[in-house]
């Protein structure tokens, strides 16, 4: 489950709430449903962190139709999921990963819950991250009650690199994550835990 309740990083995530009446007004001007998750979350603080990454969700007023420049630099995968480019708004920066991430509204309509579309590159092609906002922040933020990857297995796998990045200067004293990239016969599987001493 998703727990909207954890979803900002409070540390970073300063700015106030939007309210009802801003939400409103921001609908009215471009003619879309904001998801509810959205609505959700921006009521209690104005854009800023997610918890636990660099994932930066915009204020309301910067959640606006993809404009020119944005279409100077995007390429499109799949002409059938953007058939009207107006119906794109960025809302969201990775700046770990260096991707925006565009609410698609052309699948479900402008009063329905929109996919989540991610570009890359400058230029770059834009695809799909997720069929919805919800299914796109359950992944980001779903914590298991078991490990995901038992360490020990790493003795029966040969290890191509491992490697441990200090990420103190935006996580915190003690924080870092360790990244690791081992052969399982034909295949590469890839490791990524971040931790905090």
């Amino acid at each position: 489950m998703l727990d909207l309740d954890r979803f900002w990083d409070e540390e970073e995530t300063t700015a106030s709430g939007v309210t009802k009446a801003q939400i409103a007004a921001w609908q009215t001007r471009h003619g879309a449903a904001l998801p509810k998750l959205l609505k959700k979350v921006l009521s209690q603080h104005n854009g800023g962190y997610v918890r636990e990454t660099r994932f930066r969700v915009f204020p309301l007023d910067e959640i606006v139709p993809a404009d020119g420049e944005f279409w100077e630099l995007a390429s499109i995968e799949n002409e059938d999921e953007v058939a009207d480019k107006a119906l794109l708004f960025p809302f969201a920066w990775d700046e770990e990963l260096g991707g925006q991430y565009i609410l698609n509204f052309n699948a479900a309509g402008l009063r329905d819950d929109p996919s989540v579309m991610r570009i890359y590159s400058d230029p770059g092609e834009l695809r799909r991250a997720s069929k919805s906002l919800k299914k796109f922040f359950f992944k980001m933020l779903c914590v298991s009650d078991t490990p995901v990857f038992d360490w020990k297995e790493l003795e029966s796998l040969t290890v191509i690199t491992d490697e441990t990045l200090d990420d103190s200067y935006w996580q915190g004293p003690g924080a870092h994550t360790r990244n690791v990239l081992a052969r399982d016969g034909d295949h590469l599987r890839a490791v990524r835990v971040r931790r905090e001493d």
